[in-house]
């Protein structure tokens, strides 16, 4: 297994041996980072057997701490994040079938994926799955920094035609006066 950071240009090769026949396949590994990355770092993961390359994927990780989502609505700093009391806000506002497609699809879920959330028991003709439309909506809460969450759902709603909804978001911190 390999880790190469881009900021660093260095290499890592961890050898993994028998890892994937054992009991545990967890592998635990620390990152450091530097002032310059800002609490961000992008990182190279190749998993390799003999000359082949298995999987090859480019990662990014922060050091953010994840925020209490059922009890604020802001960070330390101020910023805004996607609070349960958001994603609950969005699930009564918008239902109607293509909108809610439509954000998914802008918020990074293949068109699958889509309907496998809003295609629930509790889907009515012309509204979809609230439970599958949370549920989608906190799958993609955990793959967002809480920093970025609320500016990227905004965009996302705005691509997908939904400005007139992106309005009941709260404003991200690059939309502070004076950041």
């Amino acid at each position: 297994m390999c880790f190469s950071d881009r900021y660093i240009e260095k290499q890592k090769t961890i050898p993994i041996g028998n890892l994937l026949t054992e009991e545990s396949s967890v592998l635990s590994f620390e990152l450091e980072f530097s002032p310059s990355e800002d609490g961000k770092k992008t990182f190279n993961l190749s998993i390799q057997q003999g000359t082949s390359t298995l999987v090859e994927q480019s990662l990014t990780t922060s050091i953010e701490a994840e925020p209490d989502y059922g009890v604020h609505l802001t960070d330390a700093q101020g910023r805004h994040f996607a609070s349960d009391k958001l994603l609950e806000t969005l699930t009564n506002v918008l239902f109607i079938p293509t909108d809610v497609q439509g954000l998914g699809v802008q918020l990074g879920f293949t068109h699958t994926d889509v309907e496998k959330y809003l295609n629930r028991p509790d889907l009515t003709f012309n509204s979809v799955s609230r439970s599958g439309f949370d549920e989608m909506l906190r799958d993609w809460r955990r793959r967002v920094r809480p920093g970025d969450q609320v500016d990227r759902l905004h965009t996302a709603m705005k691509d997908a035609g939904l400005g007139y909804a992106a309005d009941i978001l709260p404003h991200g911190r690059k939309y502070h006066i004076g950041d």
